[in-house]
């Protein structure tokens, strides 16, 4: 009886030791997913789209490339407006100017090696005098931006390029 009792006692601990670690391991990943919604670029995504939803242009300017410094005085400012008042400009004209607005990332996605050679000229291109080498990685998020005004509903896709600079993530291009 009392080889069962402990055997029973061990079984119990060790299940209880399993359950621990399950949920041990749900923390973690959670925390980790929690976490990269607010660092890296789906953090800097996160932030440019409530920007673009407020039309905070100097907060837009403020996480933009550092190629922005190089391309004349209120040239991202210029760009931004340009950018983010013809997108919010088509939704109103669609939905009127008391709309909720909302987003959905559908890809995100990393450039390839050619297709970062043909970003690096590009930047070298529109940004003469930037140093596009400092340009280390690229992510290219594809999102949908969806006005609704009571039964009303217009959407738009924006594509989204980030890049991470002296290993930072900076906003280069919202088309």
């Amino acid at each position: 009886k009392q080889s069962k009792k402990k055997l029973e006692a061990k079984v119990k601990k060790i299940v209880k030791l399993c359950v621990a670690a399950v949920a041990l391991i749900l923390v973690a990943v959670l925390t980790f997913n929690l976490v990269s919604n607010f660092i890296g670029h789906k953090g800097l995504l996160r932030k440019v789209m409530n920007a673009v939803e407020k039309y905070e242009i100097e907060e837009l300017v403020s996480m933009s490339s550092d190629a922005y410094y190089f391309a004349g005085e209120d040239y991202a400012d210029f760009y931004f407006e340009s950018n983010v008042g013809s997108v919010l400009d088509y939704l109103e004209s669609s939905v009127g100017h008391d709309y909720k607005l909302s987003y959905e990332v559908y890809d995100v996605y990393t450039l390839s090696n050619r297709n970062m050679e043909s970003l690096l000229e590009n930047i070298a291109w529109d940004f003469s005098e930037f140093d596009a080498s400092i340009v280390g990685k690229a992510v290219v998020a594809n999102v949908t931006l969806t006005a609704k005004n009571g039964k009303d509903i217009s959407s738009i896709d924006l594509t989204i390029t980030m890049v991470k600079e002296n290993g930072s993530w900076r906003l280069l291009y919202l088309e």
